[in-house]
């Protein structure tokens, strides 16, 4: 997955998230989340989640999405939320600036 890509799909991520979080009034709800991959664990992540027929949001890394596109594409087919969490997580780099953020995030 290129970068265009990968921006265009957290962008989607970021827009539909607040819809997920829509549900009955009054229920209970538990959200699962894996940040920071995807990652060589991320098959057999997935493989539990299909199992148990449990959806998931995984927030990635851009670095890691170039790193494993097949994983980030696998993620999405099982019909999970992707989101971006920065391309590095570099808090050094990340944080010293909201310029800085940005740039991570169109990395």
């Amino acid at each position: 997955m290129n970068k265009r890509c990968w921006l265009i799909a957290m962008m989607l991520g970021a827009l539909l998230l607040p819809l997920a979080a829509l549900g009955e009034a009054g229920r209970k709800a538990v959200y699962l989340t894996f940040d920071d991959g995807p990652h060589p664990n991320t098959d057999k992540v997935l493989q539990i989640l299909e199992e148990y027929d449990v959806p998931a949001t995984f927030f990635t890394l851009g670095m890691y999405v170039s790193v494993y596109p097949e994983r980030t594409k696998a993620i999405a087919d099982a019909g999970h939320l992707l989101a971006c969490h920065s391309y590095s997580h570099n808090y050094e780099t990340l944080y010293a600036s909201g310029e800085s953020v940005l740039a991570e995030i169109r990395a």
